[in-house]
């Protein structure tokens, strides 16, 4: 089914594009962004393959500081005294108070690189985005 979910949901940001790019209502752009999926099958999947793959890796990457927040508390329960284990929930609480806003900045910044990303590919595919409008012509 993780197929199938990778499709659906390059689909559905395919035709949040849609709408946005075109000016239309809902139901147009879900038919737009039907179009623009059957043409062009071949790169959208390869697409949504690398923006997945992409994406997960690097949200796996901003996720892995989380791991070493819980070693103070983890380590402050296995000594056996209340003081250490007070004081390792306590310092792992600070940093993830720290970390929180942080992790939501940056994956801000992901989600806003893969819909843009999703963006580019819509306008390619559609031919919004030729040389005569690059400037290159």
């Amino acid at each position: 089914l993780i197929p199938l979910a990778i499709a659906i949901d390059a689909y559905i940001v395919l035709t949040m594009v849609a709408a946005v790019e075109e000016g239309v209502n809902v139901f147009d752009a879900f038919g737009r962004a039907w179009t623009v999926v059957r043409e062009h099958l071949g790169s959208v999947l390869v697409m949504a393959l690398i923006l997945t793959v992409g994406g997960g890796i690097v949200g796996t990457a901003l996720f892995l500081p989380f791991i070493g927040i819980v070693v103070p508390a983890i380590v402050g329960g296995l000594t056996g005294d209340e003081t250490a284990l007070i004081s390792g929930l306590a310092i792992s609480g600070l940093c993830l108070l720290a970390a929180v806003p942080v992790l939501i900045l940056l994956s801000g910044v992901l989600t806003t690189y893969v819909t843009g990303a999703w963006t580019l590919t819509y306008r390619r595919l559609t031919g919004k985005m030729g040389a005569k409008e690059l400037g290159t012509a």
